[in-house]
C-alpha cells in the first residue's frame, strides 16, 4: 500500500469524470448543429444553436484535454489547477442551458462540482503522500521529499 498515495482514487475519478463530462460536451454539441434551423426561445444569450454548438465544442474538447492531463499528469499541479478551472468553465457553461436541459445540467454542475471537490482537497500530492507515510504500521521514521522539501515523520513510543 505504498504505491498508493491517500486521495488518489479522488483524482482518478475527477480525471475519468472530465473526459466523460467532454464527450458528452462534444456530443451535445452535435446535437445542436443538428438542429441549428430550430428556434429555442429558453437559450439564456441567444436562440442560435450553431454558436451554442461551437462553445459547447470548445468546452468539452478542453474538458477532454484536462482529463486526460489529469489522469497522465502523475500528480503534476498544473494539471490539477487546469482541470479545476475547465471544470469551473463547465460549472459556468452549463448554467446556460438551465432553462433547456434542467435535469442534464444540474447533473453536470454537481459532477464538475464533485472533479473539482476532488483534485482541490485530495489532488495535492504533499497531502498524499504524508498521510500514506503516517498510516504505514511498521514505519518508525518515514521522509517523504517533494520537489526538494523533506518532511519528516517520526512515531514516538514513549507517549
Amino acid at each position: 500500500m505504498a504505491d498508493r498515495t491517500h486521495g488518489s482514487g479522488w483524482v482518478t475519478y475527477s480525471g475519468i469524470m472530465l473526459v466523460i463530462g467532454g464527450l458528452s460536451a462534444v456530443l451535445t454539441a452535435s446535437r445542436a448543429w443538428r438542429y441549428d434551423e430550430t428556434s429555442i426561445d429558453t437559450l439564456f444569450f441567444d436562440d442560435n444553436l450553431g454558436f451554442w454548438g461551437w462553445a459547447l465544442f470548445g468546452v468539452g474538447i478542453l474538458t477532454v484535454i484536462a482529463g486526460i492531463s489529469v489522469l497522465a499528469g502523475s500528480g503534476a499541479q498544473w494539471s490539477r489547477w487546469f482541470g479545476v478551472v475547465v471544470a469551473a468553465l463547465v460549472i459556468f457553461s452549463r448554467l446556460s442551458f438551465m432553462f433547456t436541459y434542467p435535469w442534464e445540467s444540474l447533473l453536470q454542475i454537481l459532477l464538475s462540482a464533485l472533479v473539482i471537490y476532488g483534485l482541490v482537497v485530495h489532488g495535492d500530492p504533499l497531502y498524499g503522500r504524508v498521510a500514506a507515510a503516517s498510516d504505514a504500521d511498521d514505519a518508525d521514521e518515514a521522509d517523504v521529499v517533494i520537489d526538494e522539501y523533506v518532511v519528516e515523520t517520526t512515531t514516538d513510543e514513549a507517549t
